[in-house]
Formats: C-alpha cells, sequence, structure tokens
C-alpha cells in the first residue's frame, strides 16, 4: 500500500457517547462476542490507531448492514452533518469497541 494512502483515519479516545450520532448505531459492548470478532478481522489490529479508507469503509459497510439502531436516523445524521461527521462516529465507535483490548 502507498504511503499516502495508508493513513487516513484514527479511532479517537473521546467516549462514544458525547459523539454526535451515537445513538443511530448499536452500542459495541452490545454485540456478541462473535460479531465483535467479525469487526475486529475488518480492522487492521497491527496498526489500530491508523486505519486505512479501505479498512475503514469495511467497518462503515459492516455497522451499516447489521448495527444500525435506526437507518432513517442514520441516513439523516449523514444528510445533516456530512462524511466527516460520520468517519468521526465511527472513529469513536470502532475505539469503544476495542477498549483496553488493542
Amino acid at each position: 500500500m502507498a504511503e499516502d494512502e495508508k493513513k487516513t483515519a484514527e479511532p479517537q479516545d473521546v467516549a462514544l457517547e458525547d459523539v454526535p450520532g451515537h445513538e443511530v448505531l448499536i452500542h459495541p459492548r452490545d454485540l456478541k462476542p462473535s460479531q465483535a470478532m467479525r469487526l475486529f478481522d475488518a480492522i487492521n489490529m497491527e496498526d489500530v490507531d491508523n486505519l486505512s479508507m479501505s479498512e475503514l469503509t469495511n467497518v462503515v459497510e459492516l455497522l451499516e448492514d447489521g448495527f444500525l439502531t435506526d437507518e432513517k436516523a442514520y441516513i439523516e445524521f449523514y444528510r445533516s452533518h456530512g462524511l466527516t461527521a460520520v468517519i468521526e462516529l465511527v472513529g469513536a465507535w470502532v475505539g469503544e469497541l476495542l477498549g483496553d483490548e488493542s
């Protein structure tokens, strides 16, 4: 992977509950361990502090395919706040998912 493609998103050390839009996603600690493992598999655990665009896209797709509390509210959040806000939300969600495990 090219160096300029490599680092695109960093999970934040912000409490998920403090991130706008958190209510549109199922809380990561409410997942089954097997679901969490599928998400771990989508994340590069060797460098979890910096997700590539491809890794981030995989996580967003997985969240959209099964971990939304309200799809209409999620789409409205995206329309109102934009892609950057979705990326920040997903970063905080991933940070919460990994917790002390990274």
